[in-house]
């Protein structure tokens, strides 16, 4: 235990952060240093060998450790540093994020107030703010916070508007009770989904109660439009975990994952026959109309975009022929 500037006891919390070595890591280790609340431990989990991560903070509470095999993913990678941890709590952060320095403090609000009313361990959530690779910063999210009695699956996926998602969860976003790792692992084995899949496999259990900090705790690092998905064959690990996902979803939740999410993969790597047989294929599982709206209007806006870089090549390509 320790004690905080209010002098009231806390669990020792450790922070998690898988990365692959990235220059953004620097920056995520030294927001989960700079906390208000003192982390007992920050270990770094790293996707490859620990050479890869290079000019960290000078602080004896960091760990490096490294996920064997090389190359198997974030989950591999964050179970290898939660094997580390010797905490009561645990915080996660992706290598590209930054934490505000109250982050942890205040969800420890939120924890120690649901465990006043809950006997069963907590999972901790707040709101985050994209920030775009030029540094501008973009929406904040969630608009709508996950209360304790609403189920996860219904929160992320019973979409209520055509332009906004229905709930956002996501790793850096979440303190924990280490226990309910112990019950419930992340998979490593997944190349999709994987924040979702652990969230909903604790909740389908009953293992945990949820609940969410109001503030904006996290500066969540977004990629450029159509740069996000790093595979085209992102679209096939997506449909393959709504089929694994089944016994935790809706046919409705399933049909907004495959609208919302699988379907404008495949269409940002011109699948075109693959989008449309998605689409098929959440239709016939009754979607919500708004999932439908919303997948279908990335249609001309991708179209769009194909024809803007089409148009920049074949400038470059003029510009670079030869005169004769």
């Amino acid at each position: 235990m320790a004690t905080d500037g209010m002098g009231q006891d806390y669990p020792a919390i450790a922070a998690v952060i898988p990365t692959t070595g990235r220059a953004s890591l620097t920056h995520a280790v030294q927001s989960a240093l700079d906390q208000t609340v003192r982390l007992s431990q920050v270990v770094v989990a790293v996707d490859g060998p620990v050479e890869q991560v290079t000019r960290l903070p000078d602080d004896p509470r960091i760990e490096v450790v490294s996920a064997r095999p090389f190359g198997t993913g974030g989950n591999a990678a964050r179970s290898a540093g939660l094997a580390r941890v010797r905490s009561g709590l645990v915080a996660l952060l992706d290598d590209d994020d930054v934490w505000h320095p109250d982050k942890i403090e205040r969800q420890l609000e939120c924890y120690r107030e649901a465990r006043q009313h809950h006997q069963r361990p907590v999972v901790v959530g707040c709101r985050v703010r994209e920030v775009r690779p030029d540094g501008q910063q973009g929406a904040v999210m969630p608009r709508r916070l996950l209360r304790s009695e609403s189920s996860v699956a219904g929160y992320l996926f019973d979409r209520r508007s055509v332009f906004r998602a229905a709930g956002t969860l996501s790793s850096s976003m979440l303190l924990f009770d280490r226990e309910i790792v112990d019950a419930v692992p992340f998979d490593a084995e997944l190349s999709r989904h994987q924040d979702w899949d652990w969230l909903l496999r604790v909740d389908h259990l009953g293992l945990a109660t949820f609940t969410m900090a109001p503030e904006v705790l996290v500066d969540y690092a977004v990629s450029l439009p159509g740069a996000s998905t790093s595979s085209a064959a992102g679209w096939k690990a997506s449909e393959a975990w709504v089929a694994h996902a089944q016994e935790w979803l809706t046919p409705r939740q399933q049909a907004e994952v495959l609208l919302a999410v699988t379907t404008p993969i495949a269409m940002k790597h011109g699948e075109w026959r693959a989008a449309a047989r998605l689409v098929r294929k959440a239709v016939r599982l009754s979607p919500a109309p708004a999932s439908v709206a919303f997948a279908l209007a990335h249609v001309p806006v991708l179209l769009w975009r194909r024809a803007r870089k089409a148009r920049a090549q074949r400038r470059v390509s003029t510009v670079s022929a030869p005169s004769s």
